[in-house]
């Protein structure tokens, strides 16, 4: 771990105008007249070696959503809330699931173990990056027809370096399997969804259906509490995103069906709301 010139122990406060991303978020969420408080990161990257502030970020996100939910305590109490996270807990927020417990017990995803699973050599010294998730027998299978050869990291490198990085991006795409190159900021902005994501807002709210007014229950413990969820979703994005609902108090009734596996009861597992598997 390296701190390069900045030191982990630096406070940097929204009052102080030190998260101006994340100010520029919270006005883009109109939450400003919203959230009366303060929000802070504990350090300041870098942290870990790397050109990306990858802590901060991470740690501008869990601010962010804080916000909201301290937003709409504000709304329900009166109250004011002052929030705070640590750089390290930050890092840590990058994979979240490393850290829950499930019955007093870790939860092994796994997926740092899968030998697919990773960034790997091509021609002309360009980079790759192939995942074959938790694993999915389905992916697996597929990178290894196109790659005929043994389920080890030292095989799958060998015959991924007689690639060209684009042509076996395109080859896996084709059969339906995740590939990425690696760009350099230059070449990602003048790639086509380069171009694309800079053009869209970093978030985006869209209205799906209009109903009337539901009003908070009164005497809430929580921001959430009385909201219902039925989550249907199974990997990452759905999951994680119940489980922080659930984390602020909703309900959330979580729906899987097997023999198709689901990372939802794990990553939802351990949070202080209540919550239902079927």
């Amino acid at each position: 771990m390296t701190t390069g010139t900045k030191r982990t122990t630096e406070m940097q406060r929204l009052s102080s105008g030190d998260l101006k991303p994340l100010a520029s978020l919270i006005d883009r969420l109109a939450l400003v007249t919203h959230f009366p408080g303060d929000a802070v990161i504990d350090g300041a990257d870098p942290v870990i070696r790397s050109p990306h502030h990858l802590c901060e970020a991470s740690g501008m996100a869990r601010l962010l959503i804080s916000i909201a939910a301290a937003a709409i305590w504000h709304a329900r109490t009166g109250q004011q809330t002052n929030i705070s996270i640590d750089i390290i807990d930050a890092l840590h927020y990058l994979h979240p699931t490393h850290f829950v417990q499930q019955q007093g017990r870790l939860i092994n995803v796994g997926a740092e173990f899968v030998d697919v699973n990773g960034m790997f050599l091509c021609r002309h010294d360009r980079y790759v990056m192939i995942k074959e998730g938790p694993p999915y027998p389905k992916l697996l299978k597929g990178y290894l027809n196109i790659f005929d050869c043994g389920y080890n990291k030292k095989s799958i490198a060998r015959e991924v370096a007689k690639w060209d990085s684009a042509d076996l991006e395109e080859a896996l795409a084709k059969a339906g399997l995740p590939a990425c190159r690696a760009f350099s900021r230059e070449e990602w902005l003048a790639h086509p969804q380069g171009i694309a994501l800079s053009e869209a807002p970093v978030i985006e709210i869209e209205k799906i259906a209009d109903s009337a007014p539901v009003l908070f229950d009164a005497g809430s413990t929580s921001p959430l509490q009385g909201i219902r969820v039925l989550d249907f979703t199974h990997v990452l994005a759905g999951p994680r995103s119940a489980r922080t609902l659930a984390e602020y108090g909703a309900y959330v009734l979580i729906s899987v069906r097997r023999p198709i596996p689901t990372h939802s009861p794990s990553i939802s597992a351990e949070t202080k709301a209540k919550n239902a598997l079927i």
